[in-house]
């Protein structure tokens, strides 16, 4: 199984990440960070946790 772990506030845009090779994606955010659009169509299901 292949995971993605992302650090949002270092790189800022999901966009240039090719997401459909991964079966998991995890975003890390930090507390002062934009707001995070997930607009990929490959994405199943979301989970958010605080």
């Amino acid at each position: 199984m292949r995971w993605a772990f992302i650090d949002y506030e270092n790189i800022g845009c999901l966009s240039k990440i090719d997401l459909s090779v991964y079966e998991r994606v995890v975003v890390f955010v930090g507390a002062i960070s934009a707001p995070l659009h997930l607009t990929s169509p490959v994405l199943s299901s979301v989970y958010i946790r605080k």
